[in-house]
């Protein structure tokens, strides 16, 4: 996970005004332009699992079809999984997931310790990157963190109508005369008067990308999606961009550990003019290695040697 800390969440003080990056800058995937990695050099616990897909759909049904092994021709899939020759992929595709931390709760009146919940009390859930840090409201992030995330309806005017839209508007206008990785030059001034409240925002597309299977659903839940017959890219072809670069397996389907999910939310959440002049905090890559097999993350930070990345305080 790579970002730049303070270019984001002081006010959106990025290290470039305005934050947009070229064409070039844009598809290089390996370099960051102008931002500083703030999260380079540290180390997180990470719990790797790796399960076979039929594990977790509904179906008991793997991702890809499998076939005869006897025919030898390379027959499809047979729709019979029982005869022996072959196993269809299966008929639900789509995952939903999130995490949760829960830790004892005990409730002090008067100094004297009363009897607490010891199975654990919600204080924490994570589903899609930066939704409690940039979609929901302050005055709603504890609540929010305790739901479940099927009780998202209460929460749904923060998506239509997000904040960092908003913030983004009043920092930086609307960019204009941009084309996403073409060649037209972005202009560095901010372009002619936009919102200044939330009353026209309406964005029911941000409620379909973050809390619906499909557009139709009528019940809203804030998870992580995965779609299973979208085929997985390797290491070496992925986009940082994911879909906003033609790389459909990236998030929000899924998210790996490439995906550039402050751009992309930058981007989607500040709507199609952000997604035109290419906005970001500048921070491309993160300069640690990816193993091409499991667990698939960087191995963790040499304290001692600075390796395989070093920390680096951004200049003032």
């Amino acid at each position: 996970f790579y970002i730049d800390l303070g270019g984001l969440f002081d006010t959106l003080n990025f290290r470039r005004f305005p934050p947009l990056l070229t064409p070039g800058e844009d598809m290089n995937d390996s370099v960051n332009p102008f931002g500083f990695d703030q999260l380079s050099g540290f180390s997180v616990h990470t719990i790797a699992i790796e399960m076979p897909a039929s594990m977790l759909t509904k179906d008991g049904l793997g991702a890809e079809a499998t076939h005869s092994p006897k025919d030898g021709h390379g027959a499809e899939a047979t729709h019979s999984p029982k005869d022996g020759h072959g196993v269809e992929a299966t008929h639900s595709p789509k995952l939903g997931m999130y995490a949760s931390t829960s830790r004892p709760s005990i409730t002090t009146r008067n100094g004297h310790v009363g009897i607490g919940n010891l199975r654990g009390t919600q204080v924490s859930r994570l589903a899609n990157p930066l939704v409690n840090e940039l979609i929901i409201g302050t005055k709603d992030k504890d609540e929010w963190n305790t739901r479940d995330p099927d009780e998202e309806e209460r929460f749904v005017d923060y998506f239509l109508k997000p904040r960092l839209a908003l913030a983004l508007q009043l920092a930086f206008g609307f960019p204009t005369g941009c084309t996403p990785f073409g060649t037209a030059a972005c202009s560095p001034n901010p372009p002619a008067p936009t919102d200044t409240t939330l009353a026209n925002f309406n964005r029911d597309d941000l409620v379909n990308i973050l809390l619906k299977y499909a557009p139709s659903d009528t019940n809203l839940s804030e998870l992580l999606r995965l779609d299973l017959s979208v085929p997985p890219v390797p290491l070496a072809a992925q986009k940082r961009m994911s879909i906003l670069a033609g790389d459909l397996a990236g998030w929000p389907n899924g998210r790996r550990p490439k995906d550039d999910v402050v751009d992309i939310a930058v981007r989607v959440v500040g709507g199609p003019n952000y997604i035109n002049a290419r906005a970001g905090d500048g921070v491309n890559t993160d300069l640690s290695p990816l193993p091409t097999s499991f667990p698939f993350v960087a191995r963790p930070s040499d304290g001692r040697n600075l390796n395989p990345e070093p920390h680096v305080d951004p200049t003032p």
